[in-house]
């Protein structure tokens, strides 16, 4: 009886030994020693330089009503520097590439009515403010000047700039 539980006990033991070799969800054979082979892929965030308004049409002159209506009556492109790579990932590990999509801004009391079906990734206008003749927009923690397109004519743009929008005062 002690040497068949022995032998019970062994083979259980190689039996466990030779599942965890192989990788989860594997197909085939596995040699001793795959499960620490896998990647873990690396995720990169890939950041647009600006954004360019999907229809023609001149900034509007500032009202902090008339440039909402106007960011908030279409979408946005996001341009970048140079073409984003592909979000695929290939199997095994390697890069992921998350690249943002156009945008699409909504007033709070638009989104508060849910009476729209966002086309795109909705962003909320925060924060708009006007520097001399510059137009800030705050876009998810980064701020663009709403100006012209200096590469398509006719259309507004949110581009990069170094301009900062002014402290909030948070009441005490």
């Amino acid at each position: 009886m002690p040497v068949r539980l022995f032998t019970l006990l062994i083979a259980l033991a190689a039996l466990s030994r030779a599942a965890s070799a192989c990788p989860a969800g594997s197909k085939g054979p596995c040699r001793r020693g795959m499960r620490n082979n896998a990647v873990e892929p690396t995720t990169i965030v890939v950041i647009a330089t600006s954004f360019t308004h999907a229809s023609k049409g001149a900034v509007p002159a500032f009202s902090l009503s008339a440039i909402s209506k106007f960011l908030a009556q279409s979408t946005w492109t996001p341009v970048f520097e140079s073409p984003p790579p592909s979000t695929a990932t290939p199997n095994g590990g390697g890069t992921q590439y998350i690249v943002p999509s156009t945008i699409q801004f909504m007033t709070a009391a638009k989104l508060a009515k849910n009476d729209t079906t966002p086309i795109a990734q909705v962003v909320t206008i925060r924060r708009i403010e006007k520097h001399g003749k510059a137009i800030l927009v705050e876009v998810d923690d980064q701020v663009f000047q709403l100006a012209a397109c200096p590469d398509k004519k006719g259309y507004a743009c949110l581009l990069p700039t170094s301009l900062a929008l002014r402290p909030v005062k948070v009441p005490q």
